[in-house]
């Protein structure tokens, strides 16, 4: 959460995220490194009284610029053409009765609309 920053640190991360990293390894030092410059974004984001909105951490915070690039590459290229599809229109003039005149559609609801 936004609001709980402070004192949030990597190796908390690693657990709230379920990350496999070993303290101790190279891994674990790249990945901190990373998540601590993300957090000294964050931080330096939500103090900013400029800004509307506030920023938290998610499983994102350890990602390289290179993961962060490839990410969702199932984008379709600017060439893609989507097959026309030729719609059948629908009538309805088997109804039984005629449609109200209004319909208030904040009754009869679930959940109801406060």
């Amino acid at each position: 959460r936004w609001n709980e920053l402070e004192g949030y640190t990597f190796k908390k991360y690693v657990l709230d995220f379920n990350k496999g990293y070993m303290p101790g390894t190279q891994e674990f030092a790249k990945r901190e490194k990373l998540f601590n410059g993300r957090m000294a974004e964050l931080k330096a984001h939500n103090t900013d009284k400029a800004n509307t909105w506030k920023r938290g951490v998610n499983h994102f915070a350890d990602w390289t610029a290179d993961e962060w690039k490839n990410y969702n590459r199932a984008k379709p290229s600017r060439d893609y053409q989507p097959e026309r599809i030729e719609r059948k229109t629908r009538t309805y003039d088997t109804l039984q009765s005629p449609l109200p005149k209004y319909v208030d559609y904040r009754l009869n609801v679930n959940p109801p609309v406060l």
